[in-house]
């Protein structure tokens, strides 16, 4: 079943582009819970930013505490079987993070969910040369699914513009083995601007996320009316 199921369901009548972002950070930071022993069904959502969370359960209409789990994280567990539900339409379930894919989404709410998964398993950071000076923009999306990183890339070339696909890196560890989808600083000067094209005032979004993009691109001087000439051109960028 795809994301068109999800926004007819009971619990989606009040679809929005802050709903896209919350199903996106759920695909990122967010689990379900089936607890039968206390016949409840729970949707979690963790995150180090509380206020994050807290913008998320508004969205939600959830009154539900959010908890310090004392390790520098926050938690939000809604019991909700109707939310459940909705997210079991879409092909969610509990242990998701292996094999999700990335649901049918409807054009206009794209950056949406793109953003929500960013602010949950995204990073973005500047590379510095030997003198300090700006050298150049990363921008990184990590999954344990292969499957959804293709899923994210293909709406990123679709929608905003990003160059042929790039490989997937793959990083392990001892515990588990994440994928990595990577874009360098031309398609990240994209990326800003697809995933912030609203009003970003009316946008749910990490700020210290957006504020690395913010730096960048204020000490090159690009600017929405100038970065399509820029991210055309080859060679290093220069401070305009």
């Amino acid at each position: 079943m795809g994301f068109k199921h999800m926004v007819n369901s009971n619990f989606f009548d009040t679809w929005s582009a802050k709903m896209a972002y919350v199903l996106g950070y759920f695909y990122a930071d967010g689990s379900l819970e089936n607890a039968p022993a206390m016949r409840g069904k729970y949707v979690r959502f963790a995150s180090a930013d509380k206020e994050l969370l807290m913008q998320v359960a508004h969205v939600l209409k959830s009154t539900h505490t959010i908890h310090d789990r004392k390790n520098g994280n926050y938690l939000l567990r809604i019991g909700d079987k109707k939310l459940y539900a909705s997210l079991e339409q879409i092909g969610l379930y509990p242990r998701k993070s292996l094999s999700i894919h990335v649901p049918d989404i409807p054009r206009e709410f794209c950056s949406h969910f793109i953003r929500g998964y960013f602010d949950g398993d995204g990073c973005v950071y500047i590379e510095k040369n030997r003198s300090g000076n700006y050298k150049r923009l990363s921008t990184i999306f990590t999954s344990g699914s292969p499957a959804f990183l293709e899923g994210v890339e293909m709406i990123l070339r679709q929608h905003a513009a990003t160059s042929r696909r790039p490989k997937l890196a793959i990083t392990t560890n001892k515990v588990s083995t994440a994928y990595q989808l990577r874009y360098s600083t031309r398609d990240s000067i994209k990326l800003y601007f697809f995933m912030y094209s609203a009003n970003v005032n009316s946008l749910l979004l990490l700020n210290r996320k957006y504020n690395v993009f913010n730096s960048y691109l204020k000490q090159r001087g690009i600017t929405k009316d100038s970065y399509l000439n820029i991210v055309d051109t080859k060679g290093p960028i220069q401070h305009r």
